[in-house]
């Protein structure tokens, strides 16, 4: 009652209005492509990306990390395939396993671009939430599977 009596408004109610006087909002915006391709130019092209995933495995405590590089291709091959869109994973490829189970915290951290939720771990190496992205600068494109 007494803020009705000193004519003082809340902020939220006058917010729609004060944007319709020609005042711009602030803040800093950084459009999720740029980000990437900051990441990216900031990665060296080569090893970086087997630093990545074994560091990876380290932190989710596998006991085995293979990687495997498959030269084949079969993308001219495409009648056996469950479908013809398939072709695009017929590629020479590499293959990176370790025997840790993937938690659904794994799968959001991948998802979040520079939040990890490693931070608050010592133990653990990945704390920026930005070294996954290391894989688009070699792959075209990548698949996690259980």
């Amino acid at each position: 009652m007494v803020a009705y009596k000193l004519a003082l408004f809340r902020l939220s109610k006058t917010r729609a209005n004060m944007l319709d006087d020609d005042i711009e909002e602030c803040g800093q915006v950084e459009p999720l492509t740029q980000r990437l391709y900051n990441i990216l130019r900031d990665y060296p092209n080569g090893t970086q990306i087997f630093r990545e995933l074994l560091q990876n495995a380290d932190d989710a405590e596998a006991k085995q990390f293979v990687l495997m590089l498959d030269l084949r291709d079969f993308s001219n091959n495409i009648t056996r395939l469950i479908t013809p869109q398939m072709s695009v994973l017929q590629v020479p490829s590499i293959i990176c396993y370790n025997d840790a189970k993937f938690q659904e915290d794994d799968f959001a951290s991948l998802k979040s671009l520079g939040r990890s939720r490693k931070e608050s771990e010592p133990t653990k190496t990945g704390k920026f939430g930005i070294g996954f992205n290391s894989v688009y600068v070699s792959v075209d494109k990548f698949i996690l599977t259980p």
